[in-house]
């Protein structure tokens, strides 16, 4: 109904680059959907076993493996499961698998947003590793095993087709075929065919 007030941003306490309001809307919508789960919750009677969390500007490239798979590649902890690659100082938060026990304090970003106690940040990478480091949340982060990939759904690809990967987001160099930091191939081929380049999206008018 209206746009979440900002917190302030000063030298002593930055916030996410000095609070670009897309980020408060992406902590909003967490909760929000944090508290439908919990309504969810209270309706069947039961609590969930683990909650999937996936970034709005995430694209699918393969299905979520299967939990037994999950486990072994996490060495059967119980912990929050997150790509390993991209992680901007902080944790890669585009995709987690939280166990129940640990998805409220991952979740609950709004309330993490406006407590003072969160600060000098620059991104929301960062601050999920803040929230995991006050809240004592067991993290693994695992390699190639989450083909999620930040996806522009407005923007052109290099061959002029709607929907593209920022290579910048991509973890994929398109003149090295060798190098793609963050998935295996075939998954690394599809995603160098749509890449975008930064200078491209800046100069249509996106918000990059």
């Amino acid at each position: 109904a209206r746009m979440p007030p900002l917190m302030p941003s000063t030298p002593a306490a930055r916030r996410f680059r000095e609070n670009h309001a897309t980020f408060v809307l992406h902590c909003l919508v967490h909760s929000v959907l944090w508290r439908e789960l919990e309504a969810a919750e209270a309706e069947r009677g039961a609590r969930f076993d683990a909650v999937v969390s996936v970034r709005n500007d995430a694209l699918w490239l393969r299905e979520l493996p299967p939990r037994a798979a999950l486990a072994a590649a996490a060495g059967g902890a119980d912990a929050v499961l997150v790509k390993a690659c991209l992680s901007w100082g902080g944790l890669n938060d585009k995709f987690a698998v939280l166990p129940r026990a640990h998805a409220a304090a991952w979740m609950r970003l709004l309330e993490a947003y406006y407590d003072e106690g969160y600060a000098m940040y620059k991104n929301s990478e960062e601050l999920q590793q803040l929230i995991a480091t006050r809240h004592a949340l067991p993290v693994r982060e695992l390699h190639r095993v989450f083909d999620t990939v930040d996806f522009y759904h407005w923007g052109e690809d290099d061959a002029g087709r709607r929907g593209c990967v920022p290579e910048y987001y991509a973890g994929v160099q398109r003149e090295n075929t060798a190098v793609c930091a963050c998935f295996q191939s075939p998954v690394c081929d599809e995603i160098r065919t749509r890449l975008c380049r930064r200078s491209k999206l800046y100069s249509r008018g996106g918000a990059g």
